[in-house]
């Protein structure tokens, strides 16, 4: 399972972020309980979603793919 995915299109500056709300970690568990069960409903509304544009244009650079194995 995926925790976070982002995605940013370079060519129009979408940036669009998913994360998984269970995996933010507390040094407390009773906060870390509350904050799924009271505040976020994290078992109701497992995601947290941002999706935005970046206004200024996006320097271009050449990207190398690495690919581990």
């Amino acid at each position: 399972m995926r925790e976070a995915i982002s995605i940013l299109d370079t060519s129009t500056g979408s940036i669009s972020c998913k994360v998984l709300i269970k995996m933010f970690m507390f040094k407390d568990k009773l906060m870390q309980d509350h904050f799924n069960e009271n505040y976020l409903e994290s078992d109701k509304f497992p995601y947290a979603i941002l999706e935005t544009k970046i206004m200024e244009p996006i320097p271009t650079i050449k990207m190398a793919r690495i690919v581990s194995r």
